[in-house]
């Protein structure tokens, strides 16, 4: 499992970008997690590594109560000023790593987008620890899918050109099931009986600065020196307008859950 502190960071200091860029989840995935879990209205939920609220908006709209984790307090405030002040949201500005769960356990333990940056020896253990028995912990994230093939070919070598450790990467992929990350650290735990899977596929479309905006909301992007960030999303954006200026970009959203044993 993937866990770098400082690139996680990076994201607080382009909170407002990333609360512009980032898409959310589909509804689906929580219809599907509040009959998967078990919990309804007024249930406990911890939310781990929350971010602008992506998932908290979704989860606060089913009524739940929700203890919102982060460790940026950029993050936090623009998180905090787009759900209104919801009163069932309790913003805590912590990692995971150094947070204590209550004596009230949770009935639910989200983790969206964020796992794969949590020290691999608390990120599944902590949640067993945080939940009552019974419990559920989801880990769920959105997963960038190619390109149209002409316009995925074009952009592969414009990254080979100028940041040629990122040509083909796709940062996501650690949630999807091509080696199955999420399944194994659930069993590594020996906490949580058998994980269900869901994968949801959808879409969005970008033109050329809204696409460029989506990657430099990304660490990958983030932590290039920025003479090498800029040019590279200039020929990103040239290379979009070659072909006709918008894109639409396939997206899977694939959840993983199991309940405490």
């Amino acid at each position: 499992m993937i866990c770098r502190v400082e690139p996680a960071r990076s994201f607080d200091t382009i909170a407002e970008l990333y609360e512009r860029v980032r898409p959310g989840y589909p509804n689906a995935l929580f219809d599907d997690l509040m009959s998967l879990a078990g919990i309804r209205s007024g249930s406990r939920v911890l939310e781990i590594g929350c971010g602008t609220g992506k998932a908290t908006r979704s989860l606060a709209s089913r009524g739940l109560r929700i203890v919102a984790l982060d460790p940026g307090a950029h993050l936090l405030r623009v998180a905090a000023a787009a759900l209104g002040g919801s009163p069932q949201i309790e913003w805590v500005e912590s990692t995971f790593e150094d947070w204590e769960p209550p004596a009230q356990r949770f009935q639910l333990v989200v983790a969206a987008q964020c796992i794969h940056w949590i020290d691999p020896e608390v990120a599944f253990r902590k949640p067993a620890d945080a939940l009552e028995p019974g419990g559920t912990f989801a880990v769920f994230g959105n997963v960038r899918t190619p390109l149209a093939s002409a316009l995925h070919s074009d952009l592969i070598e414009v990254y080979r050109r100028l940041a040629p450790q990122l040509a083909g990467l796709i940062a996501e992929q650690w949630y999807a099931n091509d080696t199955d990350p999420v399944p194994k650290a659930f069993e590594r735990c020996r906490r949580f009986g058998p994980v269900t899977r869901r994968v949801y596929r959808w879409a969005l479309r970008y033109d050329a600065q809204s696409y460029t905006d989506l990657l430099r909301s990304q660490s990958a992007h983030q932590i290039l020196p920025e003479k090498t960030r800029e040019a590279l999303l200039e020929a990103v954006a040239t290379t979009v307008e070659q072909h006709g200026g918008d894109l639409e970009q396939p997206y899977e959203t694939w959840m993983h859950l199991a309940q405490t044993c």
